[in-house]
């Protein structure tokens, strides 16, 4: 590469609209194909330009530069940011003078151009392509979408010396001005995500030169997250793509819950670049979730930790009744349904909850919660009362042992007179005490799970180099695991097999 330095006077001129149309309703995705426009580029400290009042006569919007933008440009080899301090805006915000200095490209012929705006958008480019991001994560502006989602792409006539260069920036970006209609939330609004089914709305595109397509290429997601509070006339940015037959889930996350509702776009319905395709969720009769729950059994130890539990020994249920020595054996189909290790019309009489961890575990009783689980030192001793005991938990069987600490006694179900009616409930000093029958203390549990995640965040967008971006992922009533990985430029979180 040669090693000298060269001004280069870049000029950007543009037309200046998106096209949309405005009727109501969900799918009024514009047929008019997307102009080339100029608007800005940004970082973490520059705002970004909005989308200015729409134009019923011509059906547009029209964007201008704000003045405050910067870019990143490449030239063969080599690129360099254009920051706002070396770019002049014309008093009408339709043109910007950029004067800046670049090291020489080692180019065989001759020079080509290419830009990106917002530069934090740039990933790399070569002679055929430009490699762009989309955040997933995004928050809308008053009258336009996030400052670092809308990407917008210029390629150069080739020039024979870097005296000046000619471009006009074209979007990459489709937008959205999302409305929920009816939706008379008086609830704090906490963010809106917007979700599709078998289609990607963010991540990492490549841009061919040559025919102006755009492929996706990797980090993609199928949620895009809004931070803000409002529910109208949210702008967002997405990856130009067919939702033709798609479904889309439009949801408002607030302190109470969610409020959603999927709907099934219609055929022949696209998101194009530099196009604002107008949606408007009728929300009537959308309200929130009522909570389920799911009794599951348990199979890992470390599943073992704080909950509502039901105590199963074969076919018998431990019931949490009033004060009582040596429970009786309650079977377990007259208290709970039990189909592939699911329970179901779960009787109060049953439950149980845990306080603590598998090594050292209170067990309170549901219903009458002054009671306890514990044992004295008998070996008809299990007993539930006002005191309480610690209980440790290790794998036994296809099950569990269930131990109190302070007499070392297993508690389990007394099977000395096989065939006979009504053992009771036993703690002897040994897991496999001949009492207690073929499969010693070998406990069953189950336990009650929720059944309704809210997510605000999905493919989280951080900074590579450990700047001061910052990005949050909220998941609440989660049971599921939640990993993540990162190639140092993305974050993709996973809760419950959920992006």
């Amino acid at each position: 590469m040669k090693n000298l330095f060269k001004k280069v006077m870049l000029f950007a001129a543009a037309a200046m609209a998106f096209a949309s149309c405005q009727n109501d309703g969900i799918n009024d995705e514009t047929i008019t194909p997307g102009v080339e426009v100029t608007v800005n580029a940004t970082t973490s400290d520059i705002s970004r330009s909005v989308f200015g009042d729409y134009n019923a006569t011509d059906k547009t919007y029209p964007t201008l530069w704000s003045g405050k933008e910067s870019w990143k440009v490449a030239i063969g080899d080599t690129d360099t940011d254009v920051n706002n301090d070396k770019i002049a805006f014309s008093d009408d915000r339709k043109a910007a003078i950029a004067s800046f200095s670049i090291n020489e490209p080692d180019v065989a012929d001759s020079y080509v151009l290419y830009a990106v705006s917002p530069k934090a958008a740039y990933v790399s480019s070569q002679n055929t392509y430009i490699r762009f991001g989309i955040p997933s994560c995004q928050k809308p502006i008053d009258g336009s979408c996030d400052e670092a989602a809308q990407v917008l792409l210029a390629v150069s006539e080739p020039k024979e010396s870097l005296s000046s260069f000619d471009i006009n920036f074209e979007h990459a970006t489709a937008y959205c001005k999302l409305s929920f209609l009816n939706i008379g939330v008086n609830d704090e609004v906490e963010g809106v995500s917007i979700s599709a089914k078998d289609v990607k709305l963010a991540g990492r595109y490549e841009y061919t030169v040559a025919t102006k397509a755009i492929k996706e290429q990797s980090s993609l997601a199928d949620v895009i997250s809004l931070e803000t509070t409002n529910t109208t006339d949210l702008y967002f940015a997405c990856a130009p793509v067919d939702v033709s037959g798609k479904e889309l889930t439009f949801t408002v996350h607030t302190d109470k819950g969610n409020l959603s509702k999927t709907v099934t776009m219609p055929e022949n319905r696209v998101f194009k670049s530099g196009v604002v395709a107008s949606l408007g969720i009728d929300m009537s009769g959308i309200g929130y979730p009522v909570a389920t729950t799911r009794w599951e059994r348990v199979t890992k130890l470390e599943e073992i930790f704080d909950g509502e539990y039901v105590i199963v020994d074969g076919t018998s249920v431990l019931t949490n009744g009033a004060t009582q020595s040596a429970p009786a054996q309650i079977a377990l189909n007259t208290k709970a349904t039990v189909v592939d290790n699911v329970l179901t019309n779960v009787d109060e009489s049953v439950i149980w909850t845990f306080t603590g961890s598998s090594d050292a575990m209170t067990i309170r009783s549901y219903a009458n919660t002054e009671n306890y689980l514990y044992v004295i030192s008998n070996n008809n001793g299990v007993r539930i009362g006002t005191t309480t005991d610690s209980w440790a938990f290790q794998e036994h069987g296809d099950g569990f042992a269930m131990k109190d600490a302070k007499n070392n006694r297993y508690c389990g179900l007394w099977e000395a007179n096989l065939g006979t009616s009504n053992p009771d409930w036993r703690s002897y000093n040994t897991v496999n005490a001949t009492n207690y029958g073929p499969d010693g203390a070998c406990l069953t549990l189950y336990k009650k799970f929720s059944t309704d995640p809210m997510i605000l965040a999905s493919n989280i967008e951080v900074d590579a180099e450990g700047g001061d971006d910052e990005a949050s992922y909220i998941a609440m009533n989660m049971t599921d695991d939640v990993t993540g990985e990162s190639n140092k430029e993305w974050l993709t979180a996973v809760v419950g097999g959920g992006k």
